[in-house]
């Protein structure tokens, strides 16, 4: 399978330290552990970026693009 890249969006890098009522006790490194983990199991080869502004997660589409990359999934958070 080719590359994948998985893009956490706004406030993520806030998950686990704030509001854990909510979302839980998982920080970004501990989601992005997982997704890694699921992943390799799949044979997938994957990419995580985090960005709090909007610009560098276009940045990082139109790279993603030139690196020849198949696909890309955003969790835009919130």
């Amino acid at each position: 399978m080719g590359k994948v890249l998985v893009i956490q969006g706004a406030g993520m890098n806030m998950r686990g330290k704030v509001q854990v009522e909510t979302f839980g006790p998982m920080t970004l490194e501990e989601i992005n552990e997982q997704i890694l983990g699921f992943a390799e199991g799949l044979g997938m080869d994957i990419e995580i970026f985090h960005s709090n502004i909007e610009g560098e997660v276009v940045n990082a589409l139109y790279d993603a693009h030139d690196r020849d990359f198949e696909a890309a999934l955003i969790n835009p958070a919130g």
